[in-house]
């Protein structure tokens, strides 16, 4: 056990591996370096983390731990990794962060309490394989390579979205809604590759000259029609809004 109300940073590597560290006082904590509790709790500890003072945290903070929930009410940002393969991290109340880095979230369960602020930025593979199943993110404007793929989400808002990235939603094979009246683009033909559950996106802005950019593997009965704003597929429906 570490206590003491006083401790306002905590440095890089400061707890890697402390398997068996059943708790920490956190409260006063301001910043924590990459890699702080890199593995933590492999062999019981801490579960939970929560700093009304935090501002800051380093890349791969937490990833490969065992934590269950995080509560940091004031951070603005989540680093690359910083949670990556946290397999046992279900709650999460970060209602100021606007920026999720590169991996953030990949392989967490995101099962119970989600709370983001106004994301404005995600970075690939932000929710790779994850279980969250609402992605409501609508002041992204672009969706990066791989950000959902192979997790179990069911409804997407990416209202602002404009593109959307390589493999972005490939996989995800729950997904049947997405709402994104500015979609135009996707970079190429994986981004919403085998999700086959998929039936209703908004194509109301969609640049008709990457028509083909919907496969087969996604849209099992049809093909996107060349020079059409519309769908040749049952599985699919657009909407307006």
């Amino acid at each position: 056990s570490v206590t003491g109300g006083n401790i306002i940073s905590i440095g890089e590597f400061a707890f890697f591996n402390a398997i068996k560290l059943q708790s920490i006082d956190m409260e006063s904590v301001q910043q924590i370096g990459a890699r702080s509790f890199q593995g933590l709790g492999r062999d019981g500890g801490q579960e939970h983390f929560s700093s009304s003072a935090l501002t800051s945290i380093g890349d791969n903070a937490f990833i490969h731990s065992k934590i269950v929930s995080v509560d940091f009410p004031i951070l603005q940002s989540v680093n690359s990794s910083v949670f990556q393969q946290c397999t046992r991290l279900e709650n999460v109340n970060l209602p100021a962060v606007t920026s999720i880095g590169m991996r953030g979230f990949q392989n967490c369960p995101l099962t119970g309490t989600m709370t983001f602020g106004d994301v404005t930025q995600l970075g690939e593979d932000a929710f790779r394989e994850s279980r969250l199943l609402n992605a409501s993110f609508p002041l992204v404007e672009s969706v990066p390579d791989r950000a959902f793929i192979d997790s179990w989400i069911v409804f997407a808002d990416i209202r602002n979205a404009a593109t959307i990235g390589s493999g972005a939603f490939s996989g995800c094979s729950n997904l049947t809604t997405v709402v994104s009246p500015s979609f135009t683009r996707m970079d190429d033909d994986a981004g919403f590759g085998t999700a086959t559950s998929l039936h209703t996106i908004d194509l109301t802005h969609w640049d008709q000259t990457l028509s083909n950019r919907f496969s087969n593997e996604t849209c099992p009965y049809g093909t996107f029609l060349p020079g059409h704003d519309v769908v040749n597929c049952s599985v699919f429906t657009t909407t307006a809004t």
